[in-house]
């Protein structure tokens, strides 16, 4: 997250948010503080921000078959926070800590099998059926305890919980697809979202906007030309085959139609 008194920018990962944040600290008119990775609304100090409701609000969002790829491709190289959750070995100092690590060895190995060689498509398939199908995870994220997970995926999940009113309250009811879109009109609170794909032009048309001249804006991004946290990896069409991409297809539909994304 990155506020100053324009606008806060949400950082949902994995959307080019840490390039995101890398352009707006540098941005000279702007006096910006950085709060943490993902942070969620109700963790903003109120010294830095008086009026929530008031201010300008950013988010980004990406491709959901990109976004898959991207955040697997990421923990392969032993990077991200998924990847630090799935494989991490427990403490072993707490009852805890030894029944955790003596019930789900097998399935950190799994992890750390499928982490194994980001130009893997058969790895990148197995470990997004673990993901999403088996839920096969201990990353404490909320998602497999959500009723959400058996209609909607991880992407929407993280999305609806960065971006929105009370989310970890209220995603007990949200039971089915109607409910999560019905929630997202009413709770939503983002002003300006841009898509990853067209960052850097969508930044220059929303300058104005933000409360940046476009010079500014175009003069800042003219020193951005190398991608942040890149991860190792083919084009995602690389890593699918028919069943995953309907998987995607499936599990990702209200941000698929919300934001006109398609797989080609």
């Amino acid at each position: 997250m990155l506020i100053n008194d324009k606008f806060i920018y949400f950082d949902l990962q994995k959307t080019g948010s840490s390039h995101m944040i890398k352009i707006l600290s540098q941005l000279p008119s702007l006096n910006s503080t950085v709060l943490g990775k993902h942070a969620l609304y109700h963790t903003i100090p109120e010294d830095l921000v008086s009026d929530f409701q008031s201010i300008l609000k950013i988010g980004t969002i990406r491709n959901p078959w990109d976004w898959y790829v991207s955040i697997w491709a990421f923990g392969c190289l032993g990077r991200g926070g998924l990847h630090y959750r799935l494989t991490k070995v427990p403490k072993l100092s707490s009852y805890s800590g030894m029944k955790e690590f003596l019930f789900h060895s097998s399935r950190r190995r799994e992890w750390k099998r499928l982490y194994k060689d980001s130009f893997n498509p058969e790895l990148f398939r197995g470990w997004l059926k673990n993901l999403l199908i088996e839920k096969k995870t201990d990353f404490k994220e909320g998602y497999n305890e959500s009723p959400i997970s058996d209609f909607a995926g991880l992407v929407t999940f993280l999305f609806l919980k960065i971006y929105s009113y009370d989310f970890l309250k209220k995603s007990a009811d949200i039971t089915d697809f109607n409910k999560l879109t019905e929630f997202d009109k009413e709770n939503n609170f983002i002003d300006i979202m841009l898509k990853t794909e067209t960052l850097h032009t969508s930044l220059i048309e929303n300058a104005e906007n933000m409360g940046i001249s476009v010079k500014e804006m175009k003069d800042t991004l003219k020193k951005m030309v190398e991608k942040t946290n890149k991860s190792m990896r083919n084009n995602y069409h690389f890593y699918y085959d028919e069943e995953t991409a309907e998987l995607v297809k499936q599990k990702e539909k209200f941000l698929i139609e919300k934001y006109n994304y398609s797989f080609d």
